[in-house]
């Protein structure tokens, strides 16, 4: 196969999880080939760190390329600040939107506390992260729920991102004061924003 196989770097990546997040999970491959219907994403649970069989070299939102094996490290990462950082949430009565709208905002905050480790995680993150224009979707023709989320998870993330939007604008401020003067916060708040 084309690209960085997860069998061909995958020393690299124990030792990657190992030394920068001190974390012994067992890493895990999936096949990304022959999903025509679901699209499998990495997923983190209580030994083992899933993730794709083969990455790709891609270009960012900036047009700079981006490695296969640097979207394993920070896949990895995304996964370890999980480990770290994560609480168990009991979700299973919140309705699936609301649920995705909690995903973003504990995404964005373990992402904020990886970055705070690593700093140069932000530009590699941002990168990888889609910078959705604000009428690229238009409401009356489709739902535009997961467009939303991507721009309030990029508004979260980037600074410099201006979300046009009056409470997206809001509770950017509202989890940026969660996780001001080098708080953590925690899932539970991140599932009240």
């Amino acid at each position: 196969r084309k690209g960085t196989t997860f069998r061909s770097v995958e020393n690299k990546l124990y030792l990657f999880l190992h030394s920068h997040w001190n974390s012994e999970f067992a890493l895990s491959a999936f096949s990304t080939g022959i999903h025509s219907i679901i699209n499998p994403e990495p997923y983190l649970d209580e030994e083992m760190m899933a993730l794709p069989d083969v990455y790709d070299d891609t270009r960012g939102e900036n047009g700079e390329l981006i490695s296969g094996i640097m979207q394993y490290y920070a896949t990895l990462s995304h996964l370890a600040a999980h480990s770290l950082w994560s609480e168990k949430l009991m979700a299973d009565n919140y309705a699936p939107q609301l649920r995705l709208f909690v995903s973003v905002f504990e995404d964005a905050r373990v992402d904020t506390l990886a970055i705070r480790k690593f700093p140069g995680l932000k530009k590699i993150f941002l990168a990888l992260h889609p910078f959705p224009e604000k009428n690229a979707c238009d409401d009356l023709k489709v739902s535009t729920l997961r467009f939303k989320a991507a721009r309030l998870s990029r508004a979260l993330l980037d600074n410099d991102f201006n979300p046009e939007d009056e409470l997206m604008s809001e509770f950017r401020n509202q989890f940026k004061a969660l996780l001001s003067d080098n708080k953590q916060s925690s899932t539970a708040e991140m599932s009240k924003l």
